[in-house]
């Protein structure tokens, strides 16, 4: 990224407004304070009824009643895999080694279920190099 100083200013590329190395929030997402997850957790079972009635109201647009199914769906089973390609040819060993930890990290996010909570991203293929 070229950065250009005009007048004693630091001019940044638009669009682009950290420099390398730097963003915003470098303490990541905060946490969900406990008191509101156990309230959201306490009111589960209202909110899926509530997909209930949505699902099973002819009267209700299609697209609702769809998406109050996939959500009762995703959360009793578990949303699908997604199928990833992945390219190694560019990266080196060491690029390879760190991202397949990262990638191990993720999987025990998501197998404590703690991926919420920590802000975890899925892989892109940008991540690898």
């Amino acid at each position: 990224m070229s950065v250009t100083q005009k007048r004693d200013k630091i001019v940044r590329p638009r669009g682009k407004p950290f420099l390398p190395g730097n963003n915003a929030n470098p303490g990541g997402r905060p946490r969900l304070p406990l008191e509101l997850k156990a309230r959201c957790q306490s009111l589960t079972p209202e909110a899926v009824d509530v997909w209930c009635t949505i699902m099973r109201d002819e009267r209700a647009r299609s697209s609702d009643r769809i998406r109050a199914a996939e959500n009762i769906v995703d959360r009793g089973y578990g949303r699908p895999t997604q199928a990833v390609e992945v390219n190694w040819n560019d990266a080196t060993a060491e690029q390879r080694a760190a991202r397949l930890a990262e990638l191990h990290a993720i999987i025990a996010q998501r197998a404590t279920g703690d991926a919420d909570d920590t802000g975890a991203r899925s892989p892109g293929p940008d991540r690898l190099n």
